[in-house]
């Protein structure tokens, strides 16, 4: 299955945006190769194939591939969670320059990164921060919670119908 995503993504891509499909589907594809567990390699290209979607995309819909590198950045496995960092980044950096405040900026840093800055601090809660930091840190992370719970029931609920 695999390969034939690779194929997909290096090869046509450029097509199906062309041709207005939805990148939703890959990044989910992608994700879903990014967080397997059984080969390490088809993590590490999943995430790179990240890259190539972002690549080819339109603003509207780099919020996928944003939204599916945040979740392999907190993966348990070093070597994935440093590629997909060094993605997310490097997708950033290179469609920075393309967007607008509201809403590309806004989103990149209320949904993207403050989650997931949060997410790195509930994992290494140990880490001693200074307490006017902490309380800052925990009250946005209980907010991105909530605000990421209720995104995904709309989600689930979307999938029902």
């Amino acid at each position: 299955g695999f390969r034939f995503l690779e194929v997909v993504v290096g090869e046509f891509l450029p097509y199906m945006v062309a041709s207005n499909v939805s990148a939703k589907r890959i990044v989910r594809s992608l994700l879903e190769f990014a967080s397997q567990r059984k080969i390490v390699n088809v993590s590490l290209s999943a995430v790179n194939l990240f890259w190539n979607v972002a690549d080819h995309v339109k603003s509207v819909e780099i919020k996928e591939v944003l939204m599916g590198l945040r979740k392999v950045a907190v993966d348990s496995r070093p070597d994935v969670r440093n590629c997909a960092m060094r993605s997310l980044a490097s997708t950033i950096v290179s469609s920075g320059s393309n967007f607008r405040i509201h809403p590309e900026w806004t989103f990149t840093m209320n949904d993207i990164l403050m989650p997931l800055l949060c997410t790195v601090r509930c994992l290494f809660e140990s880490i001693s921060l200074p307490i006017h930091l902490h309380t800052k840190l925990y009250s946005y992370c209980r907010y991105a919670k909530t605000k990421n719970e209720q995104q995904q029931n709309m989600t689930d609920r979307k999938s029902v119908v």
